[in-house]
């Protein structure tokens, strides 16, 4: 079978480099065929190509393979016992097009055992959709498509287990998904019905055969191609010649069109408000828990829940900082933040005053110092000027951190209403540029929720630093501040139907960021309170694909 390299490192460049030459000489074959479902919002993640798999085709290109490199492993939602073997999808990512082929099941559970659909990529297929070195994770839209096979059905005899009273047929090269596969022998006028075994054989038990026999396959759709008269041996491979040797194109389902990329991102740019957002105000999407941000703070003891003198809504942020601690908000992917948002805005209030906080995306030397009163604030930072923000954000090497650089523990600390501001709603009233300590211009706001306490102030001061971007503490000589029923899948044979109502949000890793002392920990965000001065580094697997690992215990921004 196939296994995701996500925790194994590196495809080493000599070999992406004959990747990339494959994917050069075949894509030819790389399918554009009749749509067999709506556009439907999946993940991709990439798996070392061994060309062997649970579906139990031969080599990509050998005699019994599926005739290209550009394949996929289907999650264990999706592959439904090998139903799914065989199956085309055309996956739309951030940078590309790519249609695959299932090959085989994707069985890692902490990656593909989702209740959405999740297709595993060889990385041929992988390097269309995403840039390897930027995630190894990516948001897609896909739909099923009608496979570009060439020529008749294919039957493979299996050598492991034959004689007249028992043997098993591979069926493959088939244009659509195979729903049953029966015979008839001479003299017989009902078809003997093979029952599909998991790892996508049809067997067939009982009393000896009288040769020749006629095999019929049918589709999901109900068309049927036969295999003419023919007597079965050990390891035989043979394709269909008879009047009906393929499935025919079924009636197209939904648009021609490619489907659009998908957006990764909520549109409100809302992190937190009243919980860490975790996915779309659309119903339709909302099984899709890449979007969600989740915890992976470290060296703090923190409330997600507070109930208590609030900035707006009914809850917000209570958290006491060690020195060096952080908050880390995080995705499980990344997302270009450019053209979608301008700033970041958070507001904050403390149990006394306290000037140790920096604001950053990790990964930016750009971190911003805030001066929190006892009073709640609402702070707005420019995502290019004031925090140097990189082109991708969300995902580990990206995480927003809020940090306390001080050589002491903070005092409590509250925060409220963490938003990245679309490009449509650019200020929030009553805001303060960090970085001037001046209130932003009053703007009208559409999309601002709530109103602020009333003891919010609307001016603040601080000093700029330059952080050390080793140890995360300022530099005392700085002066300047650089601071399914919604996929419609086709799959009448499924008996495991997705279910879009269900959610199994991901594990976020654990970092160390700017206090290479402190190791880390992995709160639960849904806990009301955790406390995260312990744990294990975290281990990467949000990352295949990556150049850069982080659980050192010497990381640097």
């Amino acid at each position: 079978m196939y296994y995701p390299l996500y925790w194994k490192g590196l495809i080493y460049p000599n070999f992406r480099n004959a990747v990339l030459l494959l994917v050069v000489l075949y894509l030819s074959k790389s399918f554009a065929q009749s749509p067999l479902s709506e556009c439907f919002n999946s993940r991709s993640t990439w798996f070392a190509d061994n060309q062997h798999g649970a579906c139990m085709y031969g080599t990509s290109m050998g005699a019994t393979g599926p005739q290209t490199y550009l394949i996929a492993a289907s999650s264990k939602l999706v592959f439904d016992k090998s139903a799914d073997c065989g199956a085309c999808y055309e996956i739309t990512g951030p940078n590309g097009v790519v249609t695959v082929m299932v090959v085989d099941e994707c069985t890692d559970g902490g990656v593909c055992n989702t209740t959405f659909p999740h297709l595993d990529l060889a990385p041929q297929a992988f390097d269309i959709l995403q840039d390897p070195h930027v995630a190894g994770i990516t948001d897609t839209q896909a739909k099923r498509v009608t496979c570009n096979v060439q020529g008749g059905i294919k039957l493979a005899v299996g050598t492991n287990f034959f004689d007249p009273t028992g043997w098993e047929i591979m069926i493959f090269n088939h244009r659509t998904v195979i729903r049953s596969v029966s015979f008839t022998a001479p003299g017989q006028y009902t078809p003997v019905q093979l029952p599909r075994q998991t790892y996508n054989y049809w067997r067939y038990s009982g009393s000896p055969v009288t040769w020749p026999i006629t095999i019929s396959v049918t589709d999901a759709y109900g068309a049927v191609a036969t295999f003419q008269p023919l007597t079965l041996s050990s390891g035989l491979i043979i394709e269909s010649t008879s009047s009906a040797p393929q499935f025919p194109v079924p009636a197209p389902v939904g648009s021609s069109d490619t489907c659009p990329p998908p957006l990764g991102y909520n549109p409100d740019g809302w992190i937190y408000q009243d919980q860490l957002e975790k996915e779309y105000n659309d119903p339709a999407l909302a099984y899709i828990n890449t979007f969600q941000w989740s915890d992976w703070s470290y060296s703090i003891t923190i409330n997600w829940a507070y109930a208590q003198n609030v900035y707006d809504g009914s809850l917000c942020v209570q958290v006491t900082f060690q020195s060096g601690g952080a908050i880390q908000i995080g995705r499980s992917t990344t997302f270009a933040w450019a053209g979608a948002f301008t700033k970041l805005q958070l507001a904050a209030r403390a149990d006394q005053a306290f000037t140790g906080i920096r604001v950053y995306w990790k990964g930016s030397l750009n971190k911003v110092p805030i001066s929190i009163t006892t009073s709640w604030q609402l702070f707005t930072f420019d995502l290019a000027t004031d925090l140097a923000t990189p082109a991708l954000i969300g995902g580990q090497q990206v995480m927003l951190t809020i940090q306390n650089v001080l050589g002491v523990n903070s005092p409590t600390i509250y925060f409220d209403d963490i938003r990245l501001i679309p490009v449509n709603n650019p200020t929030t009233t009553g805001s303060i540029n960090p970085t001037t300590g001046t209130p932003n211009p009053t703007t009208a706001s559409a999309a601002t929720t709530g109103t602020p306490n009333p003891s919010t102030t609307t001016s603040s001061t601080h000093t700029s630093d330059t952080s050390n971007p080793t140890t995360g503490l300022p530099n005392p000589s700085s002066t300047s501040d650089t601071p399914n029923p919604t996929t419609s899948l086709p799959n009448p044979s499924t008996t495991s139907p997705l279910n879009p109502s269900t959610t199994s949000p991901p594990s976020g890793p654990s970092t160390t960021d700017e206090n290479p002392a402190t190791t880390t920990g992995s709160p639960n965000p849904t806990t009301s309170s955790s406390t995260t001065t312990g744990g294990s580094p975290g281990n990467g697997k949000l990352t295949p694909h990556s150049t850069t690992t982080t659980a050192t215990s010497t990381a640097t921004s």
